[in-house]
């Protein structure tokens, strides 16, 4: 875009001048490219401030060149900009003058906008209702035809009629920012899809377009917008609009018909006016010349298309959607300047995406200023201003359908909003819905059904009506009950459908408390809380868990009356004689009993509102995971919650997790508390040290979206000493706290900080906060003298390592520690033994420097080891004393001798090292040790032995066996460490040595059998050479073991059995399943079964036919006991199998063959399975009742089903499941009843689907 167009300077510079009237204002997204090319032409002329330029286009002179321009006058040239930069503004020194100044300025300009697309995208979009007739002509340079453009352009709009105006006339107000509620002079977002629609619409050879969405969805604006471009991109057509209040007869006698080219009659919000019979009419007999573009609320829309129906004219119906969370954001962000996260979050929570909403509530929250809190009259009056015109659109819509009093539709509606979800499946429900309204059955369907009609305004999931969007539910509510002349909302509402509807209620009334500061919702939600708190021990525990888990939203709206209800629920003694249910407690896996079901449900309305009180519901949380005899997800979802809270997010007050850190301090520095305990909140404070920003929430306009969202921390004050409060409580563990682990703990975790720091420093190119460094290391310096521990001090040494290459500005500090960390002998010897830092064979070359530099003052030596090691429980010593053993074998075995306690544990280590660095004097010791019975230090050598010297080992080993008089369970661990890797060397021998442990075993327990398997193949591949005989022990003990899964090794050998013998690996399963209390281990979760080899094999079809039997008895089979097995064995072989019995089967035998289907997913041969079944096994499927309800939970993958494959289900298998029911439908090869039953099956899948998804929606 050149400089030298009349284009290029009017966008450029009416964009500068946006970007001067300030960072709220309409073009903000200007303000970097602006700032660059200022600084960029201030940096090539010495005196000249950036800010000239800005300054220069606040002037009222440019301004008015601008508007000059924008009613039609002379382009903006160079020299008429630079006559407004005065002396004062320039320096007298400058090497340029005015206008060669201001000629850069935009040159630089051009190219900031031309390097970034989503600027260009933007101005272009700003603008385009100005520069519609000749964008599509724009030559750089070719000043003269964009004059002409712009004659033609004047030609256009001047044209006029009275009635039928072009669109820049009929909506000059909005375009120019100065109507009250339409701003079409923002930037236009999310709509390009519809707007191709509506140039298509042109180019087609349809007549007649309807734009239908809710109000506020943006359908006008689209049309202005997409009439530009439509007018710029084909000149023959022109867009007259007119409002339907105006005479349009008299509009369409104006327009000159035969001057005209194309015309497209725009009627903005259309309704069902008489006049429009005229319009139609035009249409109809100017085909090839007019087209009518309508917008309307979706209510109407179809009397719209009924009337295009009746003249013969062929219609498309454009419904519009909300715009996506992001969009709203972009265009709030980009329009208004608005930046604050939280801010934004609230604009599209209420907008829904609507952005004549979005729009409203910003311009209000700009025109206001700045404030720390929502500003909830701003959206009072927006949302006012919006949905009174849906409740007049009801009234309208009574009228248009001849019900009689519209007021009794609109009552309807009301009330619909009342009660949050209508559902018309419940009887009860329905019958004192339509009692309160005086409504018969049929009055209310008609209604309901007129209500429907309306997109956008009540929606219908399965049988429940709801009004959307949620903030016009709300709206509806206050309106009605809490406004003027406000109803009793108790007596009509809530003592009516309380019974029905209490939590959606109680949630409207708590969004409606706040939202409108309305005193009166809150007085109700008290009135309803009083009561429960009065009755509170006249409730059993499981309805306490219900009460707390519809009020829910307590937690996060009101955490005070949270807290208070919590309480209430949880200290009240329960009434007398009331005994734990168990209809909480599964047979298969164990849930918490009903006291731990009301504490999980106290953390799930409490946890919302940490951030909002945060001392209170802190303390109330950790009593909670403190009581004992509760199931331990109970502490384990408290310390979820902490953690997730504490988690620096762009919508968490650092001010408010602060509170809770210092509120956990106290608890982490109470010695009488578990250490498991302490463990966890130490591991949540320290979420604060990360320095991204991370929110999970869910998409305020796509509920079933989650949003994600992740960036750098704010270099807040709040956040700066959240973070050091966070330092502060972990230093204070390490000073204060006697506990080893938790101190160890918290030395580990202060580095972190420091890492985070290192990574923001990496990103953001700055320090975080030097005063969070200087605190954690001028602590850990002063704290080295006094410190024992020295895991604690190894911890802190990580912060020597961050400190080193000094992007952080600490290197001096680091160098500090570092001293003071050596000067400690104790620690200094810690890292000889345990180096930091290195690689492996760096670090084991110096730590033998280190051994044979020794002092030989061994006694001395050795005390110091033990010393280290009792100081460093945390340290694993195995490597250094392994090589201790390797270079100084004789002061080894010294060690070995002496045999301090503190080093009982690094005996075999010394053992291996000694027999590595001296055989003859290793065998010697190996020897001594089989002598006097002292199996592990022996099996220690010999595993070095086996490798080296083979043919010693190997007699030795046999030596130890043959002498052994017991086989305990730690003695043959031993023996089978010698074992490991053996069977690759020596099958025969590795297997034997196999079978005698197994047999001489005192008990095979799977931690032994574990151990033992070490002598066979590891390699998948490998154990098909395996004994057949050793393969028969292994399953014989397996067959009594509870789990299967835990080894990978047994895993691993269960499938080389059922791939090699396939009958015996049914019976196996039938022998366990036989023995188990719990059939959900019956076999490995995962196991890798190659099933064409399985067939191959000899006994393959009589194990196919054994599992066919399992199915069918009726004496045996449950669906949950075989299932594993059910899904090794493959279904392609058993279902053929059950179709050739189904003719024959009884219907308990059907009912087991349906269960069989219903663990897998619906493929061929499970649905010829159920096909055979409903076709040969039943006479007559219309009444089998059973039959069909199983079947279609067969063939349902929806996790609502009573069953289905277990798993994740796609979006795949759903469209699988519908396919395979319309097939049925239309199979004329099938049996009438078993389409009709088709029918319902699809219905069926529709609903579970439906309910599936109101579920998540509802649960997330």
């Amino acid at each position: 875009m050149s400089l030298e167009s009349a284009l290029g300077a009017r966008i450029l510079w009416s964009a500068t001048v946006g970007y001067a009237k300030g960072k709220y204002q309409r073009m903000a997204f200007m303000d970097d490219a602006v700032e660059r090319a200022a600084t960029r032409v201030a940096e090539e002329h010495e005196g000249l401030e950036p800010e000239v330029f800005p300054a220069a286009f606040e002037k009222d002179e440019v301004k008015a060149l601008i508007d000059g321009f924008d009613a039609g006058g002379d382009p903006i040239t160079v020299d008429r900009i630079a006559e407004t930069l005065n002396e004062e503004m320039l320096d007298p020194d400058l090497d340029a003058d005015p206008e060669q100044l201001v000629a850069e300025f935009f040159e630089y300009l051009e190219q900031e906008v031309s390097q970034d697309e989503e600027i260009g995208l933007k101005l272009q979009t700003v603008y385009a209702q100005r520069l519609y007739e000749y964008a599509s002509r724009l030559r750089e340079g070719q000043e003269e035809l964009l004059e002409q453009i712009e004659v033609a352009g004047q030609d256009r709009s001047d044209k006029g009629y009275d009635v039928f105006k072009t669109v820049d006339d009929r909506f000059e107000q909005q375009l120019a920012g100065e109507h009250p509620r339409q701003r079409f002079d923002l930037p236009f977002y999310g709509r390009s899809g519809a707007v191709d629609d509506i140039i298509e619409f042109a180019e087609s050879d349809s007549n007649v377009l309807v734009v239908h969405g809710p109000a506020g969805i943006g359908k006008t604006r689209l049309v202005v917008q997409a009439s530009f471009q439509l007018q710029a991109s084909h000149r023959e057509w022109t867009v007259y609009t007119a409002n339907v209040h105006s005479d349009l007869d008299a509009g369409l006698s104006e327009i000159e018909f035969d001057e005209e080219d194309g015309i497209i009659l725009f009627i903005d919000d259309a309704r069902d006016a008489d006049q429009l019979e005229r319009v139609f009419d035009i249409a109809a007999q100017r085909r090839s010349q007019v087209k009518l573009v309508f917008t309307e609320r979706s209510i109407f829309a179809s009397s719209l298309e009924d009337r295009t129906n009746r003249f013969g004219l062929d219609v498309t119906m454009l419904p519009l959607s909300p715009l996506d969370s992001e969009t709203v954001t972009s265009l709030i962000q980009d329009a208004y300047g608005i930046q604050d996260p939280q801010t934004l979050d609230w604009i599209v929570q209420v907008s829904e995406g609507k952005p004549l909403i979005a729009h409203l509530l910003a311009d209000q929250l700009v025109s206001d200023g700045p404030s720390g809190h929502v500003p909830v009259a701003a959206e009072d009056s927006v949302i006012e201003q919006v949905f009174d015109d849906v409740v007049r659109d009801i009234r309208r819509a009574a009228e248009q359908q001849g019900v009689g009093d519209p007021q009794k539709l609109e009552s309807y509606f009301r009330y619909v909003a009342a009660v949050g979800t209508l559902d018309t499946g419940d009887d009860a429900f329905m019958d004192a819905f339509r009692e309160a309204l005086s409504l018969e059955p049929d009055e209310e369907r008609r209604y309901r059904e007129i209500l429907l009609d309306a997109i956008g305004t009540v929606s219908q999931r399965s049988e429940s009506l709801t009004v959307q969007p949620d903030a016009l539910q709300e709206y509806v509510v206050y309106d009605t009950f809490f406004g003027d002349g406000a109803r009793d909302y108790m007596d009509t509402v809530y003592e009516v459908f309380g019974e029905f509807t209490e939590k959606e209620q109680v949630n409207n009334l708590l969004v409606i408390e706040h939202r409108y500061d309305c005193h009166e919702a809150g007085t109700v939600i008290d009135t309803i809380l009083s009561s429960y708190m009065d009755q509170m021990e006249e409730y059993p525990i499981p309805e306490r868990v219900r009460l707390l888990r519809r009020l829910e939203l307590l937690g996060a709206a009101s955490p005070e009356r949270g807290v208070e209800l919590v309480e209430g629920a949880l200290t009240t003694a329960p009434p007398d004689g009331e005994t734990e249910s168990e209809g909480l407690r599964r047979r298969i896996v164990k849930a918490p009993s009903n006291l731990g079901q009301l504490y999980l449900a106290a953390i799930s309305l409490l946890s919302p509102g940490l951030l909002k009180e945060p001392e209170r519901i802190t303390d109330v949380l950790l009593e909670i995971a403190l009581v004992e005899g509760v199931s331990p997800n109970v502490a384990e979802t408290v310390f979820q919650r902490l953690d997730q809270e504490l988690r620096p997010g762009f919508s968490r007050h650092p001010g408010a997790q602060q509170q809770i850190v210092e509120r956990l301090e106290g608890y982490l520095l109470e010695q009488e508390l578990d250490t498991a305990f302490r463990m966890e909140l130490l591991e949540a404070v320290a979420s604060a040290s990360s320095e991204q920003a991370e929110d999970f929430s869910m998409d305020p306009v796509d509920r079933m979206t989650a949003r994600v969202r992740r960036g750098p921390i704010w270099q807040s004050e709040a956040m700066q000493a959240y973070r050091l409060t966070a330092v502060d409580a972990l230093i204070a563990v390490v000073e204060e706290s006697e506990d080893h682990a938790l101190k160890v703990k918290a030395a580990e975790q202060l580095p972190s900080f420091v890492l985070a720091q290192k990574r923001y420093y990496g990103g953001q190119d700055e320090v975080f906060n030097r005063d969070e460094l200087e605190r954690i290391y001028e602590f850990a310096i002063d704290h080295i003298d006094g410190e024992e521990d020295l895991d604690c001090l190894s911890a802190l040494h990580r912060l020597v390592d961050y400190a080193e290459d000094g992007e952080l500005g600490v290197g001096e500090l680091g160098r500090r520690l570092e001293d003071a960390l050596l000067a400690n002998d104790r620690y200094r010897l810690l890292v000889h033994m345990d180096p930091r830092g290195r690689d492996w064979e760096e670090s084991e070359e110096e730590m033998r420097a280190f051994i044979r530099d020794l002092d030989p003052a061994w006694e001395q030596q050795f005390d110091a080891f033990v010393d280290v090691v009792e100081h460093s429980p945390e340290t694993s010593f195995k490597r250094f004393f392994k090589l201790f053993g390797e270079e100084q074998p004789e002061p080894g075995v010294q060690l070995l001798d002496q045999s301090p306690a503190a080093l009982e544990e690094y005996q075999e280590r010394v053992v291996v090292g000694i027999c590595a660095g001296d055989p003859e004097r290793g065998r010697e010791l190996v020897s001594d040790y089989i002598e006097d019975g002292t199996y592990d230090l022996a099996c220690a050598g010999l595993r070095v032995f086996i490798n080296s010297d083979r043919d010693y080992a190997v007699s030795a080993f046999e030596r130890i066996i043959d002498e052994t008089d017991r086989f305990t369970e730690e003695r043959l661990i031993h023996f089978s460490s010698v074992l490991r890797g053996q069977w690759e060397e020596d099958q025969d021998w590795a297997e034997e040595m196999f079978l005698t442990l197994l047999y001489e075993s005192e008990s095979v327990t799977p931690r032994v059998l574990d151990r033992l398997l070490d002598a066979l193949p590891r390699r998948r591949e490998n154990l098909t050479a395996v004994d057949e005989s050793v393969l028969d022990e292994i399953m014989d003990y397996a067959v009594e073991f509870d789990r299967l899964g835990e080894s990978h090794q047994l895993q691993q050998l269960v499938a080389e059995f059922a791939e090699r013998r396939p009958l015996d690996f049914v019976e196996f399963c039938i022998r366990r399943a036989d023995r188990l209390d719990r059939q959900m281990d019956l076999l490995p979760l995962h196991m890798d079964v190659d099933t064409e080899r399985m067939r191959e094999t000899e006994d393959y079809d009589a194990a196919v036919q054994t599992v066919g039997n399992l199915v069918m008895d009726t004496d045996e089979y449950a669906p949950q006991v075989y299932a594993r097995l059910f899904h090794t064995v493959p279904a392609t072989d058993v279902a053929a199998v059950l179709a050739g019995r189904v003719a024959d089967c009884s219907e308990d035998q059907l009912l087991r063959i349906i269960w069989y289907c219903q663990l897998f997913e619906l493929t061929d041969p499970v649905e010829a399975l159920l096909l055979t079944v409903m076709g040969d096994g039943v006479d007559n499927l219309r009444e089998a009742d059973a039959i069909q309800r199983n079947i279609l939970c067969a063939i349902s993958s929806s996790p609502m089903g009573t069953a289905g494959p277990a798993g994740m289900v796609n979006d795949n298998q759903h469209q699988r499941e519908l396919s395979t029911v319309r097939d049925w439908q239309e199979d004329r090869n099938l049996s009438i009843e078993i389409r009709n039953f088709a029918r319902k099956a699809e219905q069926y899948l529709l609903d579970d689907l439906d309910q599936a998804s109101r579920f998540k929606e509802d649960f997330l």
